[in-house]
């Protein structure tokens, strides 16, 4: 699962995630407030993970996110807070 901690002033694009759950990429997906929660079937050991969706800007200038996770049943990783540049 990741979490993706999501700055004020950036809602996700519904199409492009039910696109990538009809092309069993993810397995679900829940947006929320701030954040983008992603479910993907599970990976191989040592397989590499890549998935692009698209985000709607209702504002711009920069924007800051909270920390993002990376989890898998117990294990938890997190990922530092970004900075993004909306133009």
């Amino acid at each position: 699962k990741i979490v993706q901690a999501l700055p004020a002033g950036v809602q996700v694009d519904t199409p492009s995630l039910e696109a990538l759950v009809e092309q069993s990429t993810i397995t679900k997906f829940e947006a929320a407030e701030g954040k983008l929660e992603l479910t993907m079937p599970p990976l191989e050991p040592g397989q590499h993970y890549t998935v692009k969706y698209k985000v709607i800007p209702t504002l711009a200038g920069t924007l800051r996110s909270a920390a993002s996770t990376i989890s898998m049943g117990d294990t938890k990783f997190s990922v530092p807070p970004m900075q993004w540049t909306v133009r």
